[in-house]
């Protein structure tokens, strides 16, 4: 497990770097998931609340950094992924409970067979989720594991936002933004 001070440390660091687009900003964030957790991938979605659309960003794992863009989904029809951001809440799901809710429009390697996601939460709203199927040999994945791959989401939903409020408009006020901001969130 890892603890929240090492979490919010980890976060603190990426928020003090200077880093120029949000691409970088989730590239470094998956960087330190992997580093923090005993897991080999990290796939990274954004996700609008309207149509339920999980959008594929980027995958990072042991060969680099890969666009999985032409990834797109409505996450009702992942009962895997549903129930992790309808709670807001990470999940772990694997062996014949995998096998059960995975779709089958999906071609999945036989060597997987078991996932876990992790919700980017602000607030109450889900902006994201991280899916990883890969994880480090004799890791058992518990409550407590769980408990901090929900934290590690809602801290770097937080930064997401935060960075990406730090430049003001000039034509609207801090209500006004905020305001929009929560229509297009729904």
């Amino acid at each position: 497990m890892t603890s929240y001070y090492v979490l919010k440390e980890s976060i603190s660091k990426l928020e003090k770097q200077s880093i120029h687009s949000q691409e970088e900003q989730l590239y470094q964030m998956l960087q330190v998931y992997l580093n923090l957790f005993p897991v080999l991938n990290a796939y990274f979605f954004r996700y609008s609340p309207i149509g339920y659309l999980a959008e594929g960003v980027i995958l990072v794992d042991s060969n680099g950094l890969h666009n999985i863009g032409d990834m797109r989904d409505d996450i009702r029809t992942l009962p895997v992924v549903y129930p992790a951001l309808h709670e807001r809440r990470a999940k772990y799901c694997s062996g014949i409970e995998y096998f059960k809710r995975t779709s089958s429009k999906y071609i999945i390697p036989t060597s997987v067979n078991s996932v876990i996601v992790v919700p980017f939460t602000y607030k109450s709203i889900v902006i994201g989720y991280i899916c990883s199927h890969e994880k480090k040999k004799r890791t058992v994945i518990d409550e407590k594991l769980l408990d901090s791959f929900t934290e590690f989401g809602k801290l770097a939903g937080n930064l997401i936002i935060q960075s990406n409020s730090s430049v003001e408009s000039p034509l609207l006020s801090r209500r006004e933004l905020e305001v929009m901001k929560r229509i297009s969130w729904g």
